[in-house]
């Protein structure tokens, strides 16, 4: 897609007709990727129907954004700021009216954090809701990135996770928002913190921590973060990538990697599935039960993370049967 059909940092705060509409005669996975030289970050892209009409923002700190597209005429969004911005006041709504395929974005200066911003549309209408960062440092120490994931709709979002560190890094960050009042946050059955609605609650895991289960009182969405550079050990930079409760498994699904001509990438799948379910998983119609761990917290899941080639992959759940499946990043 050329550059000048972006949603870029000039049309902050206007209404644009930038909005891609893609239909399909068989069922895909579809995936954005925003690329430049040293700064990388793709997104999984939502069907249609699992769109939803209420959102809440997870970005982090440093010149982040959001985007929001609307799928039907008339709709009248209502937008309520985490953070102050030049034009608008921290949670005090205002209102945005877009037709079919019209964007609004909203971007940050530096320091500012859009997280826990609320974002609803009118008669349930379904809109689409992107955020992240243009540059990122995660801690702050070299290097930003960009980062960019499609926010689920709060109807999706869920109350037991597990989180898998990445390989080759060193800290990974996890964040996560409470949907309402009083949700309580465990973190391998310990309680961390309560949180109130649209607040959120960061902690580090390492190359030496198991994979972490998170469990929450209220609804919750959950996001991990690659740290920068220098911080996480020297592979990567900074991205976002959201993880999905576990009782959202699937059972088979056909994903790509991305690979850039200039960098040197290493791709992988981290995947969680339940413990007497590792026998029946594949990938790329290959058994790959001994990759797999216990999860310490909840050994009744159990996770693996591989490292694959560049390329087309599929991963499946040979027999499927309720409850079983799988989730994978």
């Amino acid at each position: 897609i050329p550059t000048w059909v972006a949603n870029d940092a000039e049309a902050s705060g206007t209404v644009i007709n930038k909005a891609l509409h893609i239909t399909t005669t068989d069922s895909i996975s579809l995936y954005a990727a925003n690329y430049r030289l040293h700064a990388f970050d793709v997104t999984n892209v939502l069907p249609t129907p699992l769109l939803g009409s209420d959102y809440i923002v997870q970005t982090h700190t440093d010149k982040s954004e959001f985007s929001v597209i609307a799928t039907e005429d008339s709709t009248t969004i209502t937008i309520n700021l985490s953070a102050n911005t030049p034009t608008y006041t921290a949670n005090t709504p205002f209102t945005i009216t877009l037709n079919k395929g019209q964007c609004y974005q909203l971007q940050s200066g530096i320091g500012v954090d859009y997280s826990g911003t609320t974002i609803s549309a009118n008669d349930n209408k379904k809109i689409a809701v992107f955020a992240g960062n243009r540059c990122a440092s995660i801690p702050h120490v070299c290097c930003c990135d960009h980062l960019v994931e499609q926010m689920m709709p709060i109807s999706l979002w869920g109350n037991e996770f597990i989180v898998t560190p990445t390989m080759l890094r060193t800290n990974d960050r996890v964040r996560i928002t409470a949907m309402n009042d009083g949700c309580m946050l465990r973190k391998n059955g310990v309680l961390l913190t309560t949180l109130s609605a649209r607040q959120i609650f960061e902690f580090e895991i390492t190359d030496t921590t198991s994979a972490v289960y998170i469990e929450t009182s209220e609804p919750a969405g959950v996001f991990l973060y690659f740290t920068s550079s220098v911080y996480g050990g020297g592979y990567g930079d900074p991205s976002m990538v959201v993880i999905n409760p576990i009782d959202q498994k699937i059972n088979d699904v056909t994903f790509t990697t991305f690979n850039i001509p200039t960098s040197d990438y290493k791709h992988f799948v981290n995947i969680v599935t339940n413990t007497d379910n590792v026998s029946n998983m594949k990938l790329n119609d290959t058994a790959i039960s001994s990759y797999f761990d216990l999860v310490p917290a909840k050994p009744e899941y159990s996770y693996a993370r591989i490292e694959i080639n560049h390329g087309i992959h599929k991963l499946s759940n040979i027999h499927s049967v309720e409850d079983n499946g799988f989730i994978a990043h």
